[in-house]
């Protein structure tokens, strides 16, 4: 069982309103599209439609496209409809120019998270290998961010991610707390944000209940640990009150939240990066760092 991360169950119920997933099941085993379930269906990355329905049912990332297609429900569902299409077929005589243009944008998006699956054949079969460019140029940097090696390598860390994420692993075992909490910090002062860091990581791993639940633990472990740091260094009433503000809004929060958590890390990094009080506390944290050691 995943956990879903990206509000997915948004499509789960649409595509369960009116057996609107059935209607369209059999609308495509009919050959022609006659009612409107497009966008939830067969959906496509943001930033390529203007009307509410097509925002509400956009997918934001590659890495929600990657989560929609391990999702058990939607994922089987996605493999159903795309199995319903004749093999060679026009596109636009079964959906539409419009819709048609909607499906080669959606095969671009899933063909890019799973190639050389059902979604390139049907680039081949539908629209003669030509992707959708504007897909393309919307995804161009996450895609780069995933392809090349992750921050870790690229600072001489010869330790894999996973001994950074997920504490009792037999990776992390290998390490001190002090050099995955150094090591950290260090990324993040080097330029690297915490949702990029889990997001190139989780693009390798998957969505289960078990690896979610331990990396939210851990990063927020890194977090009161280094709002401790800073409060046994810095007497700052206000500092602490916005510290412990975070800490508290997040301490017993649901594995779902574990981007928003790297956000909040993220933010105030953003906020107190130039802190002249702050910056010795970083500096005592990362010494102990294995970045480039």
């Amino acid at each position: 069982m995943n956990v879903d991360l990206f509000d997915l169950e948004r499509f789960v119920k649409v595509q369960d309103t009116y057996d609107s997933y059935d209607t369209a099941l059999q609308e495509i085993k009919n050959g022609r599209k006659e009612s409107h379930w497009m966008w939830y269906v067969f959906p496509q990355i943001h930033g390529l439609g203007h009307s509410s329905m097509s925002q509400r049912y956009s997918i934001k990332s590659l890495l929600e496209a990657k989560a929609f297609l391990e999702d058990e429900t939607l994922g089987k569902r996605l493999y159903d409809a795309m199995e319903a299409l004749p093999v060679f077929g026009d596109a636009e005589d079964i959906f539409g120019a419009l819709d048609a243009m909607k499906l080669r944008s959606c095969l671009t998006l899933f063909d890019l998270v799973s190639p050389g699956d059902i979604f390139s054949d049907f680039l081949g079969n539908y629209f003669n290998k030509e992707r959708c460019q504007k897909s393309l140029k919307i995804v161009a940097s996450e895609l780069s961010y995933y392809k090349e090696d992750d921050a870790f390598r690229r600072n001489g860390i010869h330790e894999p991610a996973r001994a950074f994420f997920e504490s009792g692993t037999y990776e992390s075992n290998q390490i001190e707390y002090k050099q995955s909490i150094g090591t950290l910090w260090d990324l993040l002062g080097r330029g690297e944000t915490m949702r990029k860091l889990l997001s190139r990581y989780f693009w390798t791993k998957d969505f289960s209940v078990y690896r979610v639940s331990g990396v939210k633990h851990t990063i927020l472990f890194y977090m009161r640990s280094f709002f401790q740091k800073i409060v046994d260094n810095v007497h700052d009433d206000s500092l602490y009150k916005e510290m412990n503000g975070i800490y508290c809004q997040y301490e017993f929060a649901k594995d779902d939240s574990v981007f928003l958590i790297a956000d909040a890390i993220d933010e105030f990094m953003q906020a107190h990066c130039d802190d002249k009080n702050i910056k010795p506390v970083l500096d005592m944290l990362i010494k102990d760092s294995l970045c480039s050691q």
